[in-house]
């Protein structure tokens, strides 16, 4: 379970992590009477996670909403093995389909592994994180986030996003694990 708060607003999501198999994996989030369900199609090599494709649906009271997001080249991140100041960048393309329509924008992402051993402590427990900031650029505008992922299981435990004057903007952490 996770908890978000966001500009005075706070609520929890219950998160469900399958691992479909050693090239794609599912999520399953459900809060406040929506389901999102995720599929990601990777690849794992030289200790890089290739990401070529995601699916998105969403069902809200009735109403269901499907995005195919494909990226060009494969959008990349560091997998496995970290050192604090290991850095990693990718730049790509994303198409995303949905039933309005399919849109493209230009990204960049530079991954920077802050620490490799921080306790971090949340509602949901204590855990020994890989901290890594991520800085985003995107159709002109750059913003920040702090990924903390439990070096145990590899989950993600805590997020930050910063907006693109870099005032944090939301939180999200495990709750209950």
């Amino acid at each position: 379970v996770w908890t978000t708060s966001a500009q005075g607003i706070s609520f929890t999501s219950e998160i469900t992590h399958n691992q479909v198999s050693t090239t794609s994996s599912k999520e399953t989030i459900v809060s406040q009477g929506t389901t999102t369900t995720t599929e990601q199609n990777f690849s794992i090599s030289n200790n890089i996670i290739s990401t070529t494709k995601i699916t998105t649906n969403t069902s809200v009271q009735g109403f269901n909403l499907s995005t195919e997001s494909t990226f060009s080249p494969a959008k990349t991140a560091i997998a496995f093995d970290y050192c604090v100041s290991q850095t990693h960048n990718n730049s790509y393309t994303i198409s995303t389909v949905t039933s309005g329509g399919t849109t493209t924008s230009e990204q960049n992402e530079a991954y920077v592994v802050v620490s490799v051993d921080e306790s971090l402590t949340t509602a949901g427990g204590t855990f020994s994180t890989v901290k890594i900031k991520l800085t985003v650029t995107s159709d002109g505008e750059t913003f920040d986030a702090i990924n903390w992922f439990d070096k145990a299981t590899g989950i993600l435990v805590k997020n930050e996003t910063y907006d693109v004057k870099g005032a944090l903007s939301s939180t999200t952490e495990v709750s209950s694990f």
